[in-house]
């Protein structure tokens, strides 16, 4: 079980062995001073996500199309959690208790933070089955983000890293929700790895 046995420990090091020898090749550098991103909090500077869930502000909750083009865009460019929690208590105020719909709505935007700080470009979550893209960079498969993430998906029961079009993965099926995604963004961005095994 876990991860690297999914995958197989010969994969597994010639992923790691291959972006080193990236990275000593572009930047000449050796491998202990290759890279350091305790201070990188975002890797990608936005993250698209594509889903077939029903995430929205109904029309029953908010009847004017045109306010409510202008809260999802006014959602689209919150970059932190006061701002989120600002516009939820704006919203309760103003047209009543949220719908399940639009309370995933709001989750999803804490799902676009967290990813962005992970290094994930792109999220499609359709027919029950998450694929998260990674940005292609080898300084990011070099980062401490990267190998905590490889870490913790030990953690995560059916999940697999593969590779697509040169693009790292991370797939995982029988995803109910957005509430399974923010959770599963939240354990991959966990703190430092101890081994308490």
């Amino acid at each position: 079980s876990g991860f690297i046995n999914e995958i197989g420990m010969e994969t597994y090091q010639k992923i790691l062995d291959e972006a080193i020898m990236e990275l000593k090749i572009e930047n000449n550098e050796t491998t202990q001073n290759i890279i350091s991103d305790k201070d990188k909090e975002y890797w990608v500077q936005d993250c698209i996500i594509d889903t077939d869930l029903q995430i929205m502000f109904p029309d029953e909750y908010i009847g004017n199309a045109t306010e409510r083009l202008k809260l999802y865009k006014e959602l689209s460019r919150m970059t932190n959690e006061k701002e989120l929690s600002d516009f939820y208590n704006r919203i309760v105020d103003r047209f009543g208790v949220l719908p399940e719909k639009s309370k995933d709505l709001l989750m999803l935007v804490r799902v676009r933070w967290l990813a962005m700080k992970l290094g994930i470009k792109k999220i499609t979550l359709k027919n029950n089955i998450l694929r998260a893209t990674f940005l292609n960079d080898p300084v990011f498969f070099q980062s401490n983000t990267f190998g905590n993430i490889l870490h913790r998906l030990e953690a995560i029961k059916h999940i697999r890293l593969t590779e697509k079009n040169e693009d790292a993965l991370l797939i995982k099926e029988s995803v109910k929700n957005v509430r399974e995604v923010l959770e599963m963004f939240q354990l991959l961005l966990a703190g430092n790895i101890t081994d308490n095994r």
